[in-house]
């Protein structure tokens, strides 16, 4: 008897655990400059459920995170802001941008996505 409560009761901590643990993707990147324009980039958001803006941290990667991927991390990548947007429905993006011109017509960085369940880096 004791056996099937403990049974049942990991089965039912399983469905409410499993409902709210669901991990937050990265789609394609769609980029709306040209060369020598500030950047103005989005990247799609997948997956992201009911979470806020307020509940997901986007930023740049860090040095270590950088070393780690075997990817230069050049200075002019600090200048990149990171904002989510999920004002509309079904189109949830992380908005990249930049003050200053990008010059280069290649540009690799390492996007980190934190949320209260997961972190993401790619």
């Amino acid at each position: 008897m004791k056996l099937r409560h403990l049974t049942l009761a990991a089965g039912l901590f399983g469905v409410v655990v499993s409902n709210q643990t669901f991990a937050v993707g990265l789609g394609e990147l769609k980029l709306n400059s040209a060369l020598n324009e500030p950047l103005d980039a989005e990247i799609q958001l997948l997956n992201v459920g009911e979470l806020s803006e307020l509940e997901m941290l986007v930023g740049l990667g860090s040095q270590k995170d950088f070393d780690n991927a075997g990817v230069e991390r050049p200075f002019s990548l600090t200048d990149l802001r990171f904002e989510v947007d999920l004002s509309k429905p079904g189109n949830p993006v992380i908005l990249v941008t930049s003050r200053k011109p990008l010059r280069e017509p290649f540009v690799d960085f390492l996007v980190e996505v934190d949320w209260p369940t997961g972190r993401l880096l790619r």
